[in-house]
């Protein structure tokens, strides 16, 4: 008999549930769930208990159903953002995890469960006490594999990152960025670049300028009725913070904050083709982090880095810009996938990339029609 059995739990059991598992994660959040359910998400929550009764693990199972005209039937996808949550280095508990995950998988006939857990495998950010343990990637590598999993040529996040460490006085962290990083901080601050915190009903402002952004450097972003909802959701929820960076009264910069457990996550950035020689870019990321470190946060997250450091790779600017403000590089295992239906699975695979390629085609026709 297993040492653990695994429980559904309801929304409000996992609101209490989440903040004691190791490593909580906003997108393991029952806001996020909701946020998705408009994107025809449906979320579903799991525990794990040990023989005891006591929680030992928990993960929140998004699912969602598509109807691809190209394909005979219905089918049903699964994902498990940065879950699930549980000691990576209790080798039992985890091939009771995973196991129970691919059980239920077979059982709602989905052609993949994918998770990206926060598994971490390097951490270049030694001098921080908070960190996350370092797990021994090689034999949990082994375990997902023996368990069916792969790992996902489909990375839906990024699967390393750079994190500061808020544990450092404000004096300790601007000496560990760059020369340049603080003189453009210095310089903001001499033009009379202010920064504060934006009010709800001035968001429509803050994805103007995120649609700006995009279509300057290229990248698609999602509808402006996403936004709004998502950043309303978890500002009302108490997570997420909005600052702005004005130069005499006019918006020029933008920095999405979530704050959950004790890491704070820099998700959103955004910047206005106007006055960009005066670096508020800079000046909000530093007034980001004394906010982050000020709530008692551990670690500021960037959210985001090249999956291989080669100065070829399209994020290698912000990259460089991050590690700029003092960031240390994080590697993770990444996102792996589990599927018993193996066909539809390389069917989905090859159809994938050229329905993407159709929403980017739209997506930069929208957003560039929402700014016009």
């Amino acid at each position: 008999m297993s040492m653990y059995t695994m429980h559904e739990c309801d929304e409000n059991e996992w609101q209490e549930i989440l903040p004691t598992l190791p490593d909580p994660h906003f997108l393991q959040s029952s806001e996020w769930a909701r946020v998705k359910i408009n994107s025809g998400w449906f979320a579903t929550y799991k525990v794990w208990k040990s023989s005891d009764g006591s929680i030992v693990g928990g993960a929140m199972i998004l699912e969602k159903q598509l109807n691809l005209r190209i394909l005979p039937m219905k089918i049903l996808i699964q994902y498990i953002p940065k879950g699930p949550l549980l000691n990576w280095n209790n080798y039992d508990l985890v091939e009771n995890v995973l196991q129970d995950i691919s059980d239920q998988s077979k059982n709602r006939k989905a052609i993949f469960t994918k998770m990206d857990p926060d598994i971490i495998i390097e951490n270049q950010m030694i001098s921080c006490s908070a960190n996350s343990e370092i797990y021994y990637s090689e034999k949990i590598s082994s375990q997902l594999i023996q368990a069916g999993w792969h790992f996902s040529e489909d990375q839906i996040q990024f699967q390393n990152t750079v994190w500061v460490d808020l544990e450092q006085d404000e004096e300790k962290i601007l000496v560990n960025m760059k020369q340049k990083s603080r003189y453009n901080i210095r310089l903001a601050e001499k033009k009379g670049v202010k920064i504060r915190v934006a009010k709800v009903d001035e968001y429509p402002i803050i994805y103007n300028l995120y649609a700006e952004t995009s279509i300057r450097d290229n990248f698609i972003i999602r509808s402006k009725n996403y936004y709004l909802e998502l950043w309303k959701t978890f500002t009302e929820a108490g997570i997420c913070e909005i600052l702005v960076a004005e130069f005499e009264g006019l918006p020029i910069a933008g920095l999405v904050i979530y704050y959950f457990g004790t890491r704070a996550f820099y998700i959103y950035g955004m910047s206005s083709n106007k006055h960009r020689n005066l670096m508020s870019t800079y000046l909000i990321q530093w007034e980001a982090i004394k906010r982050a470190k000020q709530k008692g946060m551990k670690v500021y997250d960037l959210w985001g880095a090249p999956a291989k450091l080669e100065d070829t790779d399209p994020m290698w600017g912000v990259y460089r810009f991050k590690l700029g403000l003092g960031g240390s590089l994080i590697r993770t295992i990444g996102a792996w996938d589990f599927t018993s239906r193996k066909n539809l699975y390389i069917l989905y695979q090859k159809i994938l990339p050229k329905i993407l390629n159709i929403f980017r085609f739209f997506g930069r026709m929208k957003t560039q029609q929402s700014i016009d």
